[in-house]
Parts: structure tokens; sequence; C-alpha cells
């Protein structure tokens, strides 16, 4: 968010605050990041819901198994990448070879959480929610079957 150049500076008055993407969303707030991030969060919070309320369940369930999929694909390219480390070692790879394909593990499980992440964000509706990943990873959320 961007205050427009042409507003002028006051300390009661209320900004127009508008998206840097250009998409077009404005709010007027006072120039306080805080104020705004606040207003800002409470709206995503607001939009999220609504998205999911149009889903029919057929959709969201189409929606979970989508990134349920895509989650379990990194897990599987995880493994392999895993395999090939350990492989690469009985073969009397050097260590730093070994530890630069174990390397490429950490991106790949990060796309796998994310991508679980999504699925139960979708299921719980728990779009925009301050605090939410830090829920799913504490309450093992992330385990298959707690939910």
């Amino acid at each position: 968010m961007h205050r427009p150049t042409n507003a002028q500076a006051d300390d009661t008055a209320l900004y127009p605050w508008e998206c840097s993407a250009r998409c077009g969303f404005v709010v007027l707030a006072p120039e306080d990041p805080a104020e705004i991030r606040r207003i800002v969060d409470a709206r995503m919070e607001v939009r999220g819901k609504q998205r999911l309320a149009f889903l029919e369940d057929q959709e969201r369930s189409k929606l979970i198994r989508s990134h349920l999929l895509k989650s379990r694909g990194y897990w599987i390219v995880v493994a392999l990448v895993f395999l090939m480390a350990v492989w690469q070692l009985a073969v009397g790879a050097s260590l730093m070879v070994v530890l630069s394909v174990l390397s490429m593990c950490l991106p790949f499980s990060i796309h796998a959480i994310r991508w679980s992440y999504r699925a139960w964000q979708v299921r719980s509706g728990t779009l925009f929610v301050e605090g939410a990943f830090g829920r799913y990873v504490r309450d093992m959320l992330w385990v298959r079957g707690i939910q």
C-alpha cells in the first residue's frame, strides 16, 4: 500500500491508500502503518470467507484434493532426492556433492508443507487468519487424520 503523491500531510486526516499492485483496492486510513495493516487484514479475512462461501462442496473437495496431490508430489520428490543423496554417499561421492543434493530437499519440503497447509485452509475455512499456520503446526494438523 502507498499513499498517492498528491495527498497532503495532516495528523487528523484520512488518506486514500491504494494497492501498489494497481488492483484497484483503496482504503481510507490515517498515516499510521499499524492502523492500515489492521484495516487491510480485517478486509482480507472477510473477502477470503466470502470466496469460500461461493464454492460448492464438490468444487471445494476438488480444490482440497488438488492441493493434497501437489503436496504428495513434492513429498515424493523429497524422498527421491534423499535417496539420490544416499546413493551418492554409497558410491563414494564427496561430502560436498552429497550436501548439495540434500540441500534440494529443503525447498521441495517447503512446497509440500505449503500445499498441505493450503488444503487445510480450504477445509477449515481459515483463509487470512493471523496465527493460523502456527496453530496448524502446533496442533499437529499436518498429520493425516487429525482435524
